[in-house]
């Protein structure tokens, strides 16, 4: 299931690619068609949370939580886009 991650911070390829250039490029490619001046994204969420459809199975977080401890864990999705922020250009 896309958005699950079993305990680790590891974000398999295809989520760091789809969180990362994917949709940012799809974004400016629509907006900019369509006129509009596009000066910014943001990820959907920063840190794991209560889903009402799904409750806790799904980690849509760019920070895993342990909910048991609450510690917050970067994944490497937060890194890339991280490197986005700071760069102003797509990391490799």
């Amino acid at each position: 299931m896309e958005g699950r991650e079993e305990g680790n911070t590891r974000s398999p390829a295809r989520r760091v690619g789809v969180t990362g250039a994917g949709d940012v490029e799809m974004a400016r490619l629509v907006v900019t068609g369509a006129g509009v001046d596009l000066h910014g994204y943001f990820v959907w969420s920063l840190l794991d949370n209560f889903e009402w459809n799904h409750g806790y199975a799904f980690r849509f977080g760019i920070v895993r939580v342990d909910y048991e401890t609450l510690e917050r864990m970067p994944k490497d999705s937060s890194r890339w886009y991280s490197q986005l922020a700071k760069t102003g250009s797509f990391p490799p």
